[in-house]
């Protein structure tokens, strides 16, 4: 009888730790789900820029001359998270492009933004076949008239 009255405290105390773990990571998640992140990746002569809101919504904007990005892509979100929600361009020079080439591979993409500037180059060429081939959704923004 008393093995069976220890086992209960054993049983209740394991419970409770369990429920204020619990607890805790909610309001973890809670107060993080408020805060915006904004991450200026340094990727060489390129930019890239990656902002997540709050509610999880990532956007990243330009990607480097190369596959550099992948790596700080990697660390800023976790590596079960294969989606980022927009992609945007500003240009198409190969110092903003051809990070975005490998990203596009390798995540899904809610949708990329360009400018509408066109280049006949290799890099470009490649970089609407990408789209195409994954489907994404691609938004060309133009000035207004």
């Amino acid at each position: 009888m008393v093995f069976q009255e220890k086992n209960r405290i054993k049983i209740l105390i394991f419970l409770f730790v369990i429920v204020v773990v619990v607890w805790i990571g909610v309001f973890v998640e809670a107060k993080q789900s408020q805060t915006l992140k904004v991450e200026f990746f340094d990727i060489g002569q390129g930019d890239a820029i990656f902002i997540e809101t709050g509610d999880k919504k990532q956007t990243l904007i330009d990607g480097g001359p190369d596959a550099s990005i992948l790596e700080k892509i990697g660390r800023a979100i976790p590596f079960y998270d294969r989606y980022i929600d927009i992609i945007i361009l500003t240009h198409p020079e190969q110092d903003h492009l051809n990070g975005l080439i490998e990203i596009i591979k390798r995540y899904d993409v809610g949708a990329i933004i360009t400018s509408g500037i066109v280049r006949n180059t290799k890099q470009y060429q490649e970089w609407m076949r990408v789209i195409k081939e994954k489907k994404s959704r691609f938004i060309l923004l133009k000035k207004a008239e």
